[in-house]
């Protein structure tokens, strides 16, 4: 069991080093937050669990937040992830819904967006900035 934690320890730690916003919010009157976005629902369902079992978060404090343009169907995009996350449709924040500005092929077109999780709590977010550090640092020295 303590491998498995260490895994998804690492492997949390690891995605939002990649896809997570990392800046503090200074100048704004909100506490830090943790925010992760991503369009791969895989990625999404590793961060959640992560925050659920290694940063031992409160339920009731996690926020989703879609991104998505105006030609997607917003209540289904909902709907799609809310099942992902497991984030009830109640908590998520108002969508970003952007314009098309010219009609054009979508080559890669998202058919849910982007979606967003947020979960703000400064003392969360310390303790993810602080395990990066630590992380970061053993990299180095396994690096060479």
């Amino acid at each position: 069991m303590k491998t498995k934690l260490k895994e998804l320890e690492k492997l949390g730690l690891l995605i939002y080093l990649c896809e997570g916003t990392k800046s503090k919010r200074q100048n704004r009157c909100d506490p830090e937050q943790i925010e992760f976005v991503s369009t791969d629902p895989l990625l999404i369902i590793i961060f959640i669990k992560f925050l659920r079992k290694i940063l031992d978060i409160k339920e009731n404090k996690l926020r989703g937040r879609l991104q998505i343009h105006e030609d997607v169907n917003e209540k289904r995009a909902k709907k799609y992830w809310s099942k992902i996350s497991g984030i009830p449709v109640t908590q998520f924040q108002k969508s970003i819904i952007k314009e098309i500005k010219q009609q054009k092929t979508h080559y890669n077109k998202l058919n849910y967006g982007t979606f967003v999780v947020r979960y703000a709590s400064k003392e969360k977010y310390n303790q993810l900035i602080q395990m990066l550090m630590i992380l970061k640092q053993k990299l180095k020295r396994d690096m060479g």
